[in-house]
């Protein structure tokens, strides 16, 4: 079928210049908002980068200082690189963000993984003044006690 060119965006935007995805709870509107203000635009799309709409290691300073006292507590300043989304970080505020649960519970399973594929009785090798490899047991066997 044909395409309807009267639907499409205009070439070059982005979905976050077109101004999709309006903010919809209060933490949401409460963080667009204090984006929107110092980035000096009317609307900031919930699932745009702060980055890629202009935000700078200035802005990201002024914004932590302001939700701070928007929201009457401390949090760290990383959380707006690790949640660079109105979204994502209205979640975290919210305490309702499960992206550090996800990722540890990854870490463990890694763990458990790497400690599961270990040989048992693996062999310690050391090496003596000369660059001689000597098994550990061998060298504890021939210590006299």
């Amino acid at each position: 079928g044909k395409v309807d060119r009267s639907s499409l965006p205009e070439p070059g935007t982005t979905p976050t210049e077109r101004g999709d995805d309006p903010p919809r709870t209060p933490q949401e509107q409460l963080v667009a908002a204090h984006v929107g203000r110092l980035l000096g635009r009317a609307q900031v799309p919930v699932h745009a980068n702060f980055f890629e709409l202009g935000l700078d290691s200035v802005l990201v300073l002024r914004l932590h200082r302001e939700l701070r006292v928007a929201l009457g507590r401390e949090f760290p300043i990383t959380s707006l690189f690790e949640h660079p989304t109105v979204h994502r970080l209205a979640e975290f505020l919210a305490g309702t963000d499960d992206g550090d649960q996800a990722l540890a519970a990854a870490f463990a399973r890694g763990q458990r993984s790497r400690q599961s594929r270990r040989r048992p009785g693996r062999r310690e090798v050391e090496r003596d003044g000369r660059g001689h490899e000597r098994d550990r047991r061998e060298q504890e066997q021939e210590m006299p006690r």
